[in-house]
């Protein structure tokens, strides 16, 4: 209620920031992913990636999804924490597999580019089409980026109708 200023409160980052790290610390993985965010943006607590990532990798081994795919944007990113692509790959998966779009997108790319894990074309279009079952992609679009990306056609010739 702090944090958005509800109920007749008055917005307080710092005191919402406190109040949800009491939750966090008692292993309550919504809080954890909420103080991962707190330290990421600097809302009501000095900005510290370092801190967000550990906090995001508390929420992401409890199985929270959104946690999952925000350490493995941080291991791509290399904020916070050491760049390593194979990490990433293994966080993508687990918030992929539990059926998180953004994650699916995410495991998608890296197996097209072949970063963290073998390029496999395959799996990729695989990922990226349950991705665009839940709206997330336009597959065709998503395509093009990549062929752009990589100088590679993933798609077959054009067919005309």
């Amino acid at each position: 209620m702090y944090h958005k200023g509800e109920a007749g409160l008055a917005r307080d980052a710092v005191k919402a920031a406190q109040l949800n790290r009491r939750s966090a610390e008692q292993d309550y993985a919504d809080a954890q992913f909420v103080m991962a965010l707190t330290y990421d943006r600097g809302d009501g607590v000095e900005q510290d990636p370092e801190n967000a990532v550990e906090w995001f990798r508390m929420a992401a081994e409890a199985g929270l999804p959104h946690a999952q795919h925000n350490l493995a944007r941080s291991y791509i990113a290399g904020e916070g924490i050491e760049q390593d692509y194979r990490k990433a790959a293994k966080w993508y998966r687990r918030a992929a597999e539990y059926g998180f779009a953004p994650s699916q997108l995410g495991i998608g790319m890296m197996y097209m580019l072949g970063r963290g894990v073998k390029r496999d074309e395959s799996r990729a279009l695989k990922w990226f089409e349950l991705a665009g079952e839940q709206g997330i992609v336009d597959m065709e679009e998503t395509l093009a980026e990549v062929d752009s990306a990589t100088g590679t056609a993933t798609r077959g010739p054009a067919s005309s109708a």
